[in-house]
Formats: C-alpha cells, structure tokens, sequence
C-alpha cells in the first residue's frame, strides 16, 4: 500500500515524520523481499520513541508487521504497559505482553 493512502484519513505527520517513514517502509520491504520472509511474520525493535520513531511504526503496521512483534525503547529503556511516566503517544506505542529481561534472555 502506498504510504500516502495509508495516511489518508488517519492524519498525514509532518514532513520529517512522513518522509522518515517512507524511507524506512521502503527499506523493510525490500528487506523481507531479499530474506525471502513474510513482513507479518519479523520481529522489530525500535531504538527511538520519538515522533518519527512513532510514525515509521504505524506506517509499518499498515504495511503488514504485526503489533505484538514491535518493542518499542526510549531513554528509560522498553516502553510497555503499565509503565509509570509515559506520555499520550508513547501510551499508544507501549508493548502489552513484554517480559522483562535482558537483550540476551530474549529467544531467537
């Protein structure tokens, strides 16, 4: 799908956001194009909780990457659920289910 008429109707970012987010939507299909894997089925960890950060997940939601493989990290570390201190949108970007752990207790 087109990123611009992923956005229609849901509220196009800014400039910064949206081409940010083009970028990388191209690049992870081209990504699980090379690898021969399908874009539902990755898992994705996201360095950043930013503005561009929030906009290239939602445009990778809508290119087919399910919810419940995006982690989410800012400063403070993963966001998820019930996590003190977050603001509205990174309310919206928490994980439900994270089991808290290190990088290297996480399965392959």
């Amino acid at each position: 799908m087109p990123p611009r008429r992923y956005f229609r109707g849901r509220g196009l970012p800014c400039r910064d956001q949206h081409g940010t987010a083009v970028i990388v939507g191209a690049a992870m299909l081209n990504a699980v194009k090379v690898q021969r894997k399908n874009i539902s089925d990755i898992r994705l960890v996201v360095n950043g909780a930013g503005a561009a950060a929030i906009a290239c997940s939602r445009l990778l939601v809508g290119l087919g990457v399910s919810e419940d493989n995006i982690v989410m990290c800012d400063s403070r570390g993963v966001i998820y659920k019930g996590r003190p201190g977050l603001n509205k949108q990174k309310e919206q970007a928490q994980t439900q289910d994270f089991r808290r752990g290190t990088a290297l207790s996480a399965p392959l």
